[in-house]
C-alpha cells in the first residue's frame, strides 16, 4: 500500500490517496456500515490535508480532482453489490450489535403499538411467496451436511391419483391448497366433518380425530360419516356454519344426557348415541357465560385483542382474549387451553385442583357474583329475598330454585353479611353451571 502511494506521489494530491483507499478496501473487503464510515473519513481527511498542500505549493484547481481512482472508490463503497447496495429486509447488517439490538427493541415496541392501540390500523398476517423458491434436498440421514437428491414440490401422493407432479406456481402453496380442498379427495371433508361432531357430541364418529390412516380406529358410524362429508361438499359448499346446523338440529344431538339403564345394558359406551355424553365447558365458554349470567358480556363482532385476566375486567368475549405464544397464560392452561404451537385436535379434559382454586379465589369470579347479586337486588319486583334468591338462579342456571334450594338460600342470604353475593358464587362454580346436560 505505501508502494502505491510513493509511486502516484508526482501525480496529483488526490490521486495517491485515492490509491491507498482503493488497496486498502481491495484488502479488507467492508463488513459494516462503521467500515464504509471510517473509510470514507479516512479518505476525506488525506484529501483535504494534500488539497491544502497542493493550493499553498502550486495553487491547484480543481482540475487537479480528476482521478480515474476516485471512481473506483466510488464503486466500492457506493456501487451495485457494495456495502451499501441493500437489498429491502436486509438492513439490519449495516449496524453494529449494539444498534441491531436497539433496532430489534423498537420494532418490537412497533408490533406492540399494532397489537394493543385502539388507534392502530387493521391488518392481517399473510405469506408471501419468494420471488425465487428454495428448491430443497434430502439430507440423508438427516445430516445437513451430506445433502442427497433434489425434491421438487408436490402434493403428498396420498392426495395424487398416479404419479405426483411437481408444483409450477411460485412455492406451490395455493396449488397444495387446491389439491387438499379438491371434490376427488375425500379425506379433508370426512376429518374436518369429524371434528366438528366431536366437538358437539364429546366424541367423534372416528376416535382418532388426527388420523384416518390404518393405525387409526374404524368410523363407528361410517355411512353416516360420508353421508355428512358429501353434504358438506356438494350441497353446503364447504359451509361450516351449515354443517354446525345440520348435527345441533339432529335428534341425536337434542339427546337429554339422562341414564337410562335398559340402554346402558346394551350400549354402555353410548356408541349408538342413546344420550347426550355431558360435557364440562371449556374456559372461553366459562368465562362468557359467568359474563353473561352478570350482565356484562359485550356482544361486539370485530376489534382487536384484549387482556382478560387483568383487572378492570373486559367484557369483550373470549374469543377477543390476546394470546402470547411466546409468554402462554399458566391460567389458560389451567383449563387444558389448546397449544397455539401445534396444531390440537381436540382438547383433553383434566380435573386439577388449580381449576377449584381459581374459581373459588379468582377476583373475576368474585367481580362477577357481585354484579350477579346487584342485578337481582336492582329488578323492580325483586324486593324481598326469596324474589332476589329466584332471580339469581335464573341468571346463573336458568331456572327457578326447586322448593327446598329456595327455603336454603333464603336462610343463607337473610342470616349471612353478602349472602347474595355468596350464593351467587356457589352457583356460578356448580357443576349445573360448569356442565351442559
Amino acid at each position: 500500500m505505501a508502494a502505491a502511494a510513493e509511486a502516484d506521489a508526482e501525480g496529483s494530491p488526490l490521486r495517491g490517496s485515492n490509491a491507498l483507499v482503493l488497496a486498502q478496501l481491495r484488502e479488507q473487503p467492508l463488513t459494516s456500515m462503521l467500515d464504509v464510515a471510517r473509510a470514507y473519513g479516512r479518505l476525506m481527511r488525506e484529501v483535504d490535508a494534500q488539497w491544502t498542500a497542493a493550493q499553498r505549493a502550486e495553487g491547484g484547481g480543481p482540475e487537479q480532482l480528476d482521478d480515474p481512482n476516485a471512481e473506483a472508490v466510488r464503486r466500492v463503497i457506493l456501487g451495485e453489490g457494495s456495502i451499501t447496495d441493500i437489498a429491502a429486509g436486509t438492513e439490519d447488517r449495516l449496524y453494529e450489535r449494539d444498534q441491531r439490538d436497539e433496532l430489534r427493541k423498537r420494532e418490537r415496541k412497533v408490533e406492540e403499538w399494532h397489537v394493543e392501540s385502539s388507534d392502530a390500523p387493521p391488518r392481517a398476517m399473510v405469506l408471501v411467496d419468494k420471488d425465487s423458491p428454495v428448491e430443497p434436498v434430502i439430507f440423508e440421514r438427516g445430516n445437513i451436511g451430506r445433502r442427497g437428491p433434489r425434491v421438487p414440490r408436490q402434493p403428498p401422493r396420498i392426495l395424487s391419483a398416479g404419479e405426483s407432479r411437481p408444483f409450477t406456481s411460485g412455492s406451490g402453496r395455493l396449488e397444495l391448497a387446491q389439491t387438499i380442498v379438491d371434490p376427488a379427495n375425500p379425506l379433508t371433508a370426512r376429518v374436518i366433518v369429524n371434528r366438528v361432531w366431536n366437538w358437539h357430541m364429546g366424541k367423534g364418529l372416528v376416535d382418532t380425530l388426527s388420523d384416518f390412516g390404518t393405525r387409526g380406529s374404524p368410523p363407528t358410524h361410517p355411512e353416516l360419516l360420508d353421508w355428512l362429508a358429501w353434504q358438506f361438499v356438494h350441497t353446503d359448499g364447504w359451509s361450516l356454519k351449515a354443517l354446525h346446523r345440520r348435527i345441533v338440529l339432529s335428534q341425536a344431538y337434542q339427546q337429554s344426557s339422562n341414564d337410562r339403564p335398559e340402554a346402558r345394558a346394551i350400549d354402555s359406551e353410548n356408541q349408538l348415541y342413546w344420550r347426550m355424553n355431558r360435557q364440562r365447558l371449556d374456559f372461553e365458554a366459562m368465562r362468557d357465560s359467568m359474563l353473561a349470567a352478570a350482565g356484562r358480556l359485550d356482544p361486539a363482532v370485530g376489534g382487536r385483542p384484549v387482556n382478560i385476566e387483568q383487572p378492570p375486567f373486559n367484557g369483550r368475549r373470549s374469543i377477543y382474549a390476546k394470546i402470547d405464544r411466546n409468554n402462554f397464560s399458566p391460567l389458560l392452561r389451567t383449563f387444558d387451553f389448546a397449544s397455539p404451537d401445534a396444531t390440537s385436535p381436540g382438547r383433553p379434559v383434566t380435573t386439577v385442583p388449580q381449576q377449584a382454586l381459581y374459581v373459588m379465589n379468582s377476583p373475576f369470579v368474585q367481580e362477577m357474583a357481585k354484579s350477579v347479586a346487584e342485578r337481582a337486588r336492582n329488578q323492580p319486583e325483586a324486593t324481598e329475598p326469596a324474589a332476589q334468591v329466584t332471580a339469581v338462579y335464573r341468571a346463573v342456571l336458568s331456572r327457578d330454585p326447586a322448593a327446598e334450594e329456595a327455603s336454603l338460600a333464603v336462610n343463607f342470604v337473610t342470616t349471612h353479611e353478602q349472602g347474595l353475593q355468596l350464593l351467587a358464587q356457589t352457583l356460578l362454580v356448580s357443576n349445573e353451571f360448569f356442565f351442559a346436560d
